[in-house]
């Protein structure tokens, strides 16, 4: 999305416009999504996922007004996303944890694999969808901030200064997270780090260091 499509979208969000609205969730719902169920959630509980960026959409159309125009769209989504996810982790302080295996096939479906191809039959499909949850599972394993770092620069295509101010962290301290959670991948998974990289990559973001 283009800055001046960006500035549209927003004067059409503050007057209350559906067409805006829809157009906020289309745009934007996957990367919200992804954030909520793989950083956070750790590639559980998928309707948790889905309420939590629900609930993150609605704090944006209500709090608009208040959208200051410092950051991208999407930036400011992912953050109201972890705040609904904090609010939602207290609701739910009280239940039992989750087990630790990935048990949701849909959270595995914003995966890109870079081996999958409409002609490749279902045989190499189903390889595909073991390599999805295999990196699924290996990225809930590590710890919060490399997992978060992984889908804000391979899945959702963030620069590293963006990524850096959801993290509260420097753009040098990002790119040494981000390598450093590669290397990590790659030796877990006994693949190269180009490999993850590219597994991860859904809009080019793997080795960008764009601003």
């Amino acid at each position: 999305m283009s800055d001046g499509d960006e500035i549209d979208l927003i004067q059409g969000l503050k007057t209350g416009c559906p067409e805006a609205q829809r157009r906020l969730w289309d745009s934007h719902y996957e990367a919200v999504f992804g954030f909520v169920a793989i950083a956070i959630l750790k590639g559980r509980a998928f309707h948790d996922a889905e309420d939590i960026t629900q609930d993150a959409f609605l704090r944006a159309f209500r709090s608009i007004g208040t959208f200051r125009g410092d950051c991208r769209l999407r930036t400011w989504l992912i953050t109201l996303a972890r705040h609904a996810a904090v609010d939602h982790r207290r609701r739910e302080a009280s239940r039992s944890p989750p087990n630790g295996a990935v048990n949701d096939p849909e959270v595995l479906e914003g995966v890109a694999d870079p081996h999958d191809s409409p002609r490749t039959g279902p045989a190499a499909g189903l390889l595909a969808e073991e390599r999805r949850y295999h990196l699924v599972d290996l990225l809930a394993k590590l710890p919060e901030a490399q997992r978060e770092v992984v889908v804000h620069r391979n899945l959702n295509g963030l620069s590293v200064a963006e990524t850096a101010v959801l993290m509260g962290k420097s753009e040098g301290a990002v790119k040494m997270l981000h390598a450093r959670t590669l290397r990590g991948l790659a030796e877990r998974g006994g693949a190269p780090g180009s490999y993850f990289a590219d597994l991860l990559t859904r809009k080019g973001a793997a080795g960008h260091d764009g601003e």
